[in-house]
């Protein structure tokens, strides 16, 4: 049983490592991301677009965009639609993806297939006080063929329920 609980709070402690090191990317303060995106990534597109805005700007239009992002440390893809958010960092050999929806946040670790899931009712800003969801970052960005695929959580993905008390 002790056997159990340690291990239950060892994995809890690695998703929440994960979701640290999400939240870190998102928070990062100096407002201007520099986007090092691959050679074959979004910057050699010619309809792409570098747009400074937060992440509850591009929530709120509701339009179907595709933007790379890298602060480099951290590099990923955020796909918007319909309020909805996906996000997907890589750092070395770590990976997570984060899915905001339906007033939840949904973050976990692609290595171990654990995560959370946040309520965000009530609240302007994502589980951690330390990212915000209206800071300015730089993102470069196309419109895109929405998939619905990215706004599930893969079945493969275990989630724990999270709730911070207020």
């Amino acid at each position: 049983m002790l056997t159990k609980v340690l291990i239950g709070v060892a994995a809890l402690g690695v998703v929440i490592i994960g979701g640290v090191a999400v939240i870190a990317l998102f928070s990062n303060r100096s407002q201007n991301i520099v986007n090092n995106t691959a050679e074959d990534g979004l910057m050699n597109d010619e309809s792409a677009e570098t747009t400074d805005a937060s992440i509850n700007d591009f929530l709120a239009t509701g339009e179907n965009k595709k933007c790379e992002y890298s602060d480099g440390e951290y590099s990923g893809t955020m796909y918007f639609s319909n309020q909805r958010l996906r996000a997907d960092y890589e750092k070395e050999d770590e990976s997570g993806s984060m899915i905001i929806k339906s007033e939840e946040q949904y973050i976990w670790d692609n290595n171990t297939k654990t995560g959370l899931i946040f309520n965000l009712s009530g609240n302007e800003s994502s589980a951690s006080s330390d990212m915000s969801l209206d800071d300015n970052y730089s993102f470069t960005c196309v419109n895109w063929s929405v998939d619905e695929n990215l706004f599930a959580v893969p079945s493969d993905v275990t989630l724990t329920e999270f709730s911070i008390p207020f």
